[in-house]
């Protein structure tokens, strides 16, 4: 039927037909906001009564002298963010991992490396592991004092008396930087 009628009169039913979804959308979305705002009103005034509440208790609180486990707590926690500080890597200026991997880079074949130990006080690291033969020792004391890195190496000669699964310990001074 709609079709049957003159182009005018579609026009004119079509403009109304968008009027009044509009109202209805509109009147929908403003039924919405009205019972959104009646149920969240009694939240709004509960959480400001408690609000309040805080505040006065923590006034009526901040004038006291803390107690023993608040002085504990508080020197536990500087005690831990003055420890954490120290890990802070741009307090890091020594760069142990730069050190260990300049002894590890120098490793032969028949190496392994059980502990390495870091002094950053002396400037030594401390390297221990076990040799597959006197040769392979020999190369890995070779091969340190060929790199620029550490000052002359010597392995004690108690290393040598075996001939194979050599236990060793050697202490490398690193140089320093002109």
């Amino acid at each position: 039927m709609f079709k049957l009628l003159p182009e005018e009169a579609r026009e004119k039913v079509r403009r109304e037909y968008i009027l009044r979804q509009s109202v209805v959308v509109l009147a929908g979305a403003l039924s919405v906001l009205v019972i959104a705002i009646a149920l969240l009103l009694p939240a709004y005034v509960l959480s400001n009564s408690r609000e309040k509440e805080v505040k006065d208790k923590i006034a009526t609180i901040g004038g006291l002298e803390p107690n023993a486990e608040v002085v504990t707590l508080r020197s536990w926690l500087s005690n831990i963010n003055l420890r954490l500080s120290l890990l802070n890597p741009k307090q890091d200026t020594d760069q142990p991992s730069l050190s260990i991997e300049k002894v590890l880079n120098q490793r032969v074949a028949g190496i392994a490396t059980s502990e390495i130990t870091w002094m950053n006080s002396e400037g030594k690291v401390s390297i221990s592991g076990t040799a597959a033969d006197r040769q392979a020792l020999i190369k890995f004391e070779e091969k340190l004092n060929a790199s620029l890195h550490f000052d002359p190496v010597t392995f004690p000669v108690s290393n040598l008396a075996k001939t194979r699964d050599i236990l060793f310990k050697v202490d490398l001074l690193l140089k320093t930087k002109p």
